[in-house]
């Protein structure tokens, strides 16, 4: 009996640091899905509405007073108005042709049935899952126009770039 206290405090251990759907704000790493994967994209350029190829996943916002945070769920497809907990993996930083700049944070969800991957961590991200990072990238610096958006960079994202 008492040989096999090291094995249930190891076993504890490694419950304990399995929970990636808690953090530091909480359970509450929700966001409301504004762009559902193959919704169109548009943007007005002069007089014109243009257009270039639909959402590759889901898009959520979060908004304050001042500020919006873009998150693209990689997950099965989402509708507009779905609200999902979410595992944020990634931050994509761009930058258009303006000079203005803007991060995009990829996350994938909490719910395993809405998952199409079983990355949760940023290293497991950009190694695991390349195309789909290729994907996005490229989605990204293209959506205005051929090379329209530089991107600047990848860095992984926590719980604490949600704050709004």
């Amino acid at each position: 009996m008492r040989q096999d206290i090291p094995f249930y405090l190891l076993l504890l251990l490694f419950v304990s640091c399995a929970n990636h759907g808690s953090s530091e704000l909480g359970d509450n790493l929700q966001v409301k899905i504004t762009y559902g994967s193959g919704d169109d994209f548009s943007y007005q350029e002069e007089d014109s509405t243009l257009f270039f190829a639909p959402y590759p996943f889901s898009v959520g916002h979060l908004y304050n007073n001042e500020d919006s945070k873009e998150i693209m769920v990689i997950s099965k497809r989402l509708d507009r108005g779905d609200r999902i907990k979410i595992i944020p993996l990634a931050k994509l930083s761009l930058e258009d042709k303006a000079g203005s700049k803007q991060t995009v944070i990829l996350a994938t969800p909490i719910d395993s049935e809405l998952s199409i991957m079983p990355s949760t961590s940023f290293d497991e991200f950009i190694v695991s899952q390349f195309s789909l990072k290729q994907i996005v990238e490229f989605w990204y610096s293209n959506r205005y126009g051929l090379q329209g958006t530089r991107v600047l960079g990848w860095s992984p994202a926590s719980p604490k770039d949600l704050a709004v």
